[in-house]
């Protein structure tokens, strides 16, 4: 009996049109006056209205996002759309946005997040930068989205494992 239901209950979900991506970035104190950016990369498999938020779960961020399509470089006119304060509180939320099938990458920083400080990945313009943690979410009850593969970190975590097999390898030997 439980297999069916485990088995109808699959059925249910994969039959839902919803999809809810969820990721977490994380935003610290650079200096005095800036702070860092952080990025979500997704991609598009079937186009349709989606939501996008930024919801502080940690900290006492005042989130800013920025929507770009992402074509391998970051520049501003790939941007598609922002938001301050579009959520409760001070929460972003992009609403009801029609994306096309296609990757994108979502800049997420404190306030006040300029065009050019999403692009360096260093919000400069931060008067009063707060360190911080914000859920993420993406959501369509029409369109389909899934998480990408951020390409910077994994070219530099295997350059990581190839220094600690060095420095062991070193040590071995000695």
């Amino acid at each position: 009996m439980q297999k069916v239901f485990g088995l109808v209950l699959l059925l249910l979900v994969g039959n839902a049109h919803a999809n809810l991506i969820l990721d977490e970035s994380t935003i610290v104190q650079l200096g005095s006056d800036s702070s860092s950016v952080d990025y979500t990369y997704f991609s598009v498999s079937t186009a349709g209205m989606f939501d996008i938020s930024a919801t502080t779960t940690s900290g006492n961020l005042d989130t800013y996002i920025r929507l770009f399509e992402d074509d391998g470089t970051l520049d501003a006119i790939d941007q598609i759309a922002f938001n301050d304060d579009g959520g409760a509180g001070l929460n972003s939320l992009i609403s009801g946005i029609q994306l096309d099938i296609g990757d994108y990458v979502l800049a997420v920083g404190d306030f006040l997040l300029e065009m050019e400080s999403a692009i360096t990945g260093i919000n400069i313009d931060d008067d009063s930068p707060e360190t911080g943690v914000a859920a993420i979410a993406i959501s369509s009850n029409d369109g389909f989205a899934t998480l990408s593969e951020v390409p910077v970190p994994t070219p530099l975590a295997l350059l990581g494992l190839g220094l600690a097999a060095l420095t062991l390898s070193r040590r071995k030997n000695a």
